[in-house]
């Protein structure tokens, strides 16, 4: 006589989940409604800054467009919404300079991409079509 395994899917959202530094969760709105697509090309481009510079963290991950308008001067259609951005935060500092991942997204990833550089975050997105540049430090 067999005795019958059951089965019981858990969905668990650990750490290097979609790539080696980042997991879905870390994606995910902050309303907790669900939304936690990743777009490929932007984490590919957040773990090559993870590779060349250490600890980052993204502090401003997706968006629905129900959270996004509760963000103060937020774009109504930010690429937040759309999967393609995220806010970037440098735990390593003050040994990572921020303009200098600026700097070196700038130089690495010219004529794509949108780079905004705050304080101690950078905003990064994957827009198609023309970059955009921009430092509010």
């Amino acid at each position: 006589m067999h005795k019958s395994i059951r089965c019981i899917k858990v969905r668990v959202s650990i750490m290097g989940d979609i790539s080696k530094h980042f997991s879905r969760k870390e994606h995910a709105c902050e309303c907790g409604c669900g939304f936690a697509a990743v777009d490929h090309e932007l984490n590919r481009v957040l773990e090559d800054f993870r590779e060349h510079f250490g600890r980052i963290e993204i502090s401003g991950p997706n968006r629905c467009v129900k959270h996004n308008a509760t963000i103060r001067n937020a774009a109504t259609h930010s690429y937040h919404t759309k999967a393609m951005a995220a806010d970037t935060k440098f735990l390593d500092l003050p040994t990572i300079r921020p303009k200098a991942v600026y700097d070196y997204a700038c130089l690495k990833y010219e004529g794509k991409y949108g780079f905004i550089l705050y304080h101690n975050r950078m905003h990064v997105d994957v827009r198609p079509g023309s970059p955009y540049r921009e430092i509010k430090a």
